[in-house]
């Protein structure tokens, strides 16, 4: 019985497969399509054009300068993250976390979006790592990024409850570190990490309220948050490349309805907001690709090998292994 139904059981996942790929090949042209439409509906808009063409002409270098930085600390605060949830599982350093969280950022802005995969892999053949615990990590990232948006939205909605931001946007990292001090350590490492990606979502807010002052237009710190929570959400929809598209149109279309910004406006700040990380992406990413792949695997054999370079019989038992 178990014999005859094998065979179908192979066709079946073969063709969920096939669907699966389908589906990110077409959810990657439809990202690419949604962005598109995103810069024409800009372009129709004389205001929001001269509005970019100012910000990019001549813009404030220390508003691109917080940007890039909050842009950095999103990586920063990911790695450290990934750290603490990997870390009963295997021995990943801080600074290889780093650049592993970098690396998949880079290869996820390919249309099927390979970066999760990647890394699963990496610490399998590289950490040693079960692809079990490895891709368990992945999915404990992905709750505590939920987690942390609804932390932040319940966030925005007491601060407008309140008439006041700045200590209710303090009260669940105080709550959280609290809370550290009274449990066992394997819920103050998800504790940790959850406080960790919230502080990671809040530097999007930073990353708002500097697009928008490029584009001479103030934004709320309450404001910044929403357009922070619904951005890190559309990032998360699987299948869209880092939410190419989707994040432009969500934070159009948001922006709006708790500002007094105009959807094209909002739509410009997030292609500025794009732009800039893309850039950072790309040389991070890119740095951290070569570290990985010379420090991590070529040169530890190179010094290990009497003549300094590595033995082709060495080299192809540890390829192997």
């Amino acid at each position: 019985m178990v014999d005859a139904r094998a065979p179908r059981l192979i066709r079946v996942i073969r063709l969920a497969r096939s669907y699966r790929r389908t589906i990110r090949i077409v959810a990657a042209v439809l990202g690419v399509l949604l962005l598109l439409a995103a810069i024409v509906m800009i372009a129709r808009q004389r205001e929001v054009i001269d509005a970019a063409r100012a910000a990019l002409h001549d813009p404030d270098w220390r508003l691109v300068a917080m940007l890039a930085g909050a842009i950095v600390g999103n990586y920063l605060l990911s790695g450290l993250m990934f750290s603490v949830l990997i870390r009963p599982f295997g021995r990943v350093g801080l600074l290889e976390m780093q650049a592993v969280v970098a690396a998949a950022s880079l290869i996820n802005f390919l249309p099927l979006r390979p970066g999760p995969f990647g890394r699963v892999a990496y610490h399998t053949v590289v950490n040693r790592i079960p692809v079990r615990d490895a891709t368990r990590v992945m999915i404990e990232g992905v709750v505590m990024t939920i987690i942390a948006a609804v932390l932040l939205a319940v966030t925005v909605g007491l601060s407008r409850f309140a008439g006041t931001t700045v200590w209710i946007m303090a009260l669940t990292p105080a709550v959280l570190l609290a809370s550290m001090t009274a449990i066992d350590a394997p819920r103050r490492r998800i504790l940790l990490a959850l406080l960790l990606r919230y502080l990671d979502v809040m530097l999007w807010a930073i990353r708002y309220i500097a697009a928008f002052a490029l584009l001479g237009r103030e934004l709320g710190l309450d404001a910044a948050l929403a357009l922070a929570t619904i951005s890190v959400i559309a990032t998360m929809v699987p299948f869209f490349s880092n939410g190419l598209g989707l994040r432009e149109w969500a934070v159009g279309l948001v922006a709006p309805l708790i500002t007094a910004h105009q959807l094209e406006l909002g739509l410009t700040a997030e292609l500025i907001n794009r732009a800039v990380e893309i850039v950072m992406v790309l040389i991070l990413g890119g740095i951290a690709i070569g570290w990985l792949t010379w420090w991590k695997a070529v040169l530890p054999r190179i010094l290990a090998s009497p003549n300094g370079t590595p033995p082709p019989d060495e080299e192809n038992r540890r390829t192997r292994g």
